[in-house]
């Protein structure tokens, strides 16, 4: 198989399109796996947004996964991306309870996250990448 060569942006857009199929696939398939798949959605978006930033050739390493700081350098390059608001508020709180079976007081993210929740981080999800997408192929 031939190897290519992708810029530092596809890999990332690669890596949450992949991060976005699997929590589309847990969903489906899966159906009692609602925490990974709401920390699989934050995943897809952290890295679609590294991935916009780093198309815009930011010159700066992104080893943070708070969402509402990517999304706010996103901003300066494209005011539009202040309507992600939203969906950014609501998958920025999936990154740690989702995985760490003491980050929620005395409750599992199991019983704190069902199918409603993982629905919406996968929409959610869908939604960011795409207007990732748009602004990138744009």
């Amino acid at each position: 198989m031939a190897s290519k060569m992708l810029e530092t942006w596809q890999q990332w857009i690669e890596a949450a399109r992949e991060d976005l199929r699997l929590a589309s696939t847990l969903l489906e398939e899966q159906h009692d796996f609602y925490p990974p798949i709401c920390f699989n959605s934050q995943q897809a978006v952290e890295k679609a947004l590294k991935a916009f930033l780093y198309f815009h050739h930011v010159d700066e390493e992104f080893r943070g996964h708070h969402l509402d700081v990517l999304l706010g350098r996103c901003k300066k390059i494209d005011p539009l991306f202040d309507g992600l608001r939203e969906p950014i508020t609501i998958l920025d709180q999936y990154y740690v309870p989702t995985r760490y079976p003491d980050a929620l007081a005395g409750m599992t993210a199991s019983g704190v996250y069902h199918e409603e929740e993982a629905r919406e981080a996968v929409e959610y999800a869908e939604k960011v990448l795409e207007f990732v997408m748009e602004r990138i192929k744009g």
